[in-house]
């Protein structure tokens, strides 16, 4: 799963070789981590991806993830205070 990032954090190689597993989930973060619970839930393994500070907009959903010990694997790239070149949101 990523949240319109794959450029940057080059997911969109995964999406070009294996296009029924790659969910684009636009900039939702909240909603991109309730859904990678709904798909762990049906015995999914998620991974799911945006920049580092963005994942800070879904606290509630990922602190649910962990209350609820689904299989969830969390990709925060570009941390720090610049995601440099990449470019604006």
């Amino acid at each position: 799963m990523d949240a319109e990032t794959k450029k940057s954090t080059m997911t969109g190689y995964f999406e070009k070789d294996f296009p029924d597993r790659f969910v684009e989930c636009h900039i939702a973060e909240q909603n991109m981590v309730a859904m990678a619970n709904g798909f762990a839930s049906r015995g999914k393994i998620t991974f799911y991806n945006t920049f580092a500070a963005f994942l800070t907009r879904a606290y509630d959903q990922i602190r649910m993830s962990a209350i609820g010990f689904a299989n969830l694997k969390i990709v925060g790239s570009h941390c720090g205070v610049s995601i440099g070149s990449d470019g604006a949101s």
